[in-house]
């Protein structure tokens, strides 16, 4: 019995390449040496090279994509496609914006990360708060200093601490009218005082009056408490007194409420 040998991976990854080499390669050539391509947009011919390297991938599996990444990425193709190529006045605009939305990820990586680390820190069972110095990251922002709060927007980065692990974000949203989440009622006097969103500290004096909100209804048998305030070097002098530094890293500290 003949048993047939299965084409290497590298073999059909070259299948799949070579349609994109002819076109970024033989189609700048033709636009040289031919006249009537000489008007012929470059940038279309890299986004074709791209969309076919992408469906030969995908057909051939040497490539697989996470289902949770298909919603946003048809989402991402929806919105290339109805944004006008001639954006405020610039080219493309449309074909720049996903290499803007990559650049913004992967600028975020790194503090994503130290969160990340600093959460694993966090004691099984823990309590975590939220609060801000800075401003809160809003869309209708108005100047550069409301705009820097989307580089990168922490506003909500809290709640990463919960994934995968015993540890209770008060500032997550648990509205069941808009996510399937219902506030367990140990912690319903924490979400009065905390909300969703982090709480806004911009002195010592207000973050000190927002701690002994959080004593008052501590019980004696409670998890610990953990604050993550972002921005704390915004902060017109010192901590107060009553946390003890656990970790810290870009924009945040991240003490232990005694």
């Amino acid at each position: 019995m003949n048993l047939a040998v299965p084409e290497p991976p590298t073999a059909r990854l070259a299948v799949a390449l070579l349609p994109v080499v002819l076109v970024l390669g033989l189609v700048p050539l033709l636009a040289v040496t031919i006249s009537p391509l000489h008007d012929y947009p470059f940038q279309l011919a890299h986004a074709e090279a791209v969309v076919v390297l992408g469906a030969g991938l995908l057909v051939l599996r040497l490539i697989v994509l996470a289902p949770a990444m298909l919603v946003p990425l048809r989402l991402l193709g929806i919105t290339y496609l109805v944004v006008p190529h001639n954006l405020f006045g610039s080219l493309y605009g449309d074909a720049r914006m996903p290499v803007t939305i990559a650049r913004g990820w992967q600028a975020m990586a790194p503090i994503h990360d130290s969160h990340v680390a600093a959460f694993a820190q966090l004691p099984e069972g823990s309590r975590l708060w939220a609060a801000t110095v800075g401003l809160y990251s809003t869309l209708a922002w108005h100047d550069a200093a409301a705009l820097s709060m989307w580089h990168p927007p922490l506003k909500h980065v809290a709640s990463l601490a919960g994934l995968g692990r015993d540890v209770f974000v008060v500032s997550t949203w648990a509205d069941p009218a808009t996510q399937p989440i219902v506030l367990p009622p140990e912690h319903i006097q924490a979400k009065l005082v905390q909300r969703d969103n982090p709480i806004r500290t911009s002195t010592a004096a207000t973050l000190e009056q927002e701690l002994r909100s959080i004593r008052r209804i501590r019980q004696l048998d409670a998890p610990a408490d953990f604050l993550l305030p972002s921005y704390p070097d915004r902060l017109p002098g010192a901590l107060p007194a009553g946390l003890a530094a656990v970790a810290e890293g870009p924009h945040f500290d991240l003490p232990r409420i005694e």
